[in-house]
C-alpha cells in the first residue's frame, strides 16, 4: 500500500507509518484467530509466510454486518495520524457505497494486499476469484473501492465501474495544509451473473 498517496497524507511521518504497520499486522493476526469478517491468505510454500491477503464483509456468515470501515475505529487514535483525512475518506466511502448498492446485501471487498516481493505472481487475483466464487454461491454482488492502478485488474475479473469518489489532499513533500492534489478511487461492483461466471473460471 506504500504507493497510495492518501496513506502518506493520513500517516505523514516514518514513525506514523511504522505505527500503522504494527497496527495492521496485529489486526490481521486478531482476524485470523477470531474472524469478524471474511479473510483469506496466500502463503509462501517454502517459508509459510503470508504473502497476500484479502478481507471482506461477509453477510452470509454474519461478518462485517455493521459495515464500519477500519478508518472509523481505533486506527484514528494512532500517534501521528491525521485523523481528519481518515474520517473524510470513511465518510466519502460510505456515501458512495450507498449510491452504488443502496441497502442491497453484498460482499464488501475491503483489502487485497500483496507483499511487494510477490506482486505480479497472481496471488491477489487468485484470492479475489475465490471470493467471487463464494459470492456467486450466495447469489450476492461484490462491492469495492479501487485505487486507480488496480481498476483494470478488477475489470478483467468482471467488475463494472459504477461511481467514483474524490477528495483533495496535500501533495507529498509539499505544504501539509494545502489541498493541492486530487485523490480518486473508483467504486466497482461484480454481479453474480452468467457473464461473470466465465471470468471466475478463466
Amino acid at each position: 500500500m506504500d504507493g497510495n498517496p492518501l496513506l502518506h497524507v493520513q500517516f505523514p511521518s516514518t514513525a506514523a507509518l511504522e505505527g500503522l504497520k504494527t497496527f495492521l499486522e496485529g489486526d490481521l493476526i486478531r482476524e485470523l484467530k477470531e474472524p469478524k469478517a471474511g479473510i483469506l491468505v496466500a502463503r509462501d510454500p517454502i517459508t509459510n509466510d503470508i504473502v497476500s491477503y484479502a478481507r471482506w464483509d461477509d453477510p452470509p456468515s454474519g461478518g462485517g454486518q455493521d459495515g464500519a470501515k477500519l478508518e472509523t475505529g481505533e486506527l484514528r487514535n494512532l500517534k501521528g495520524c491525521r485523523r481528519e483525512f481518515l474520517e473524510r475518506y470513511a465518510a466519502l466511502a460510505g456515501e458512495t457505497k450507498k449510491r452504488a448498492v443502496g441497502d442491497t446485501p453484498c460482499y464488501h471487498l475491503t483489502f487485497v494486499c500483496t507483499d511487494p516481493m510477490f506482486q505480479g505472481l497472481g496471488a491477489g487475483t487468485l484470492l479475489t476469484r475465490h471470493i467471487l466464487m463464494k459470492a456467486k454461491a450466495d447469489r450476492m454482488p461484490v462491492y469495492l473501492e479501487s485505487t486507480l492502478d488496480a481498476v483494470h485488474m478488477y475489470e478483467r475479473l468482471g467488475f463494472k465501474r459504477l461511481d467514483k469518489m474524490q477528495m483533495g489532499i496535500p501533495q507529498r513533500g509539499g505544504d501539509p495544509d494545502e489541498l493541492s492534489e486530487l485523490y480518486e478511487e473508483v467504486c466497482m461492483v461484480w454481479w453474480p451473473d452468467e457473464t461473470s461466471s466465465s471470468v471466475i473460471q478463466a
